[in-house]
């Protein structure tokens, strides 16, 4: 099992290297296959364990700037690769945030060479039309978040639905309608986590 590389670590020993994802403008997904990695990580069994756990909690939307992030060890060597992706803050829930503020989420999931969407256990990336309700911790990094739990801590508020299951992830990964790649239990935990944090939040 690929053990995720946390990004919670000094400035002094981080090397970056960034691709800016570049697509046909007209059908910019439909192409790519789509691909799975698995991580050892913390699972939360509620949402006061994921608020716990947050140095930010924020409603912020997607605002179509995304680049590709590798992490680099004390040796040079590409440890992790993940997506920056810059949101605007809507709304403050926790933490030491304005409104409007535009700050960057490490996002568990890249494109591979412009042909393949990989995502660590089951993560979907944000994309403009979500609301989206954030749980993050501090990178390290100025003004940039990792999302707590990977999929656990981000959940598209203008989504209503709790899709059950998928049987294909390449269409699931295409259909708007779907915010989670996983299966089974993770799917069930997903939506469990979801309904406790939009009751909380009033959202």
């Amino acid at each position: 099992m690929k053990k995720r590389i946390s990004l919670l670590v000094t400035i002094a020993v981080l090397a970056t290297g960034f691709g800016i994802y570049q697509f046909a403008k007209d059908d910019p997904y439909t192409n790519l296959q789509v691909g799975s990695n698995q991580a050892a990580f913390k699972t939360h069994e509620n949402i006061v364990e994921l608020e716990t756990e947050s140095d930010l909690v924020v409603l912020a939307n997607f605002t179509g700037q995304r680049e590709q992030f590798n992490e680099k060890d004390n040796l040079g060597r590409v440890s992790n690769t993940v997506t920056k992706s810059v949101v605007e803050v809507e709304k403050v829930l926790k933490g030491n945030v304005q409104k409007k503020d535009k700050i960057n989420v490490f996002e568990d999931c890249y494109i591979w060479n412009n042909e393949r969407y990989i995502t660590t256990e089951g993560y979907k990336w944000m994309n403009e039309d979500g609301k989206y309700l954030l749980f993050l911790s501090r990178s390290g990094i100025e003004n940039s978040f990792v999302i707590v739990g990977i999929y656990e801590g981000k959940y598209d508020v203008n989504l209503k639905n709790h899709p059950t299951k998928h049987n294909e992830m390449k269409k699931a990964f295409l259909d708007p309608e779907v915010e989670f790649l996983g299966h089974g239990d993770d799917i069930e935990r997903f939506y469990k986590l979801k309904e406790q944090a939009v009751k909380k939040y009033g959202l």
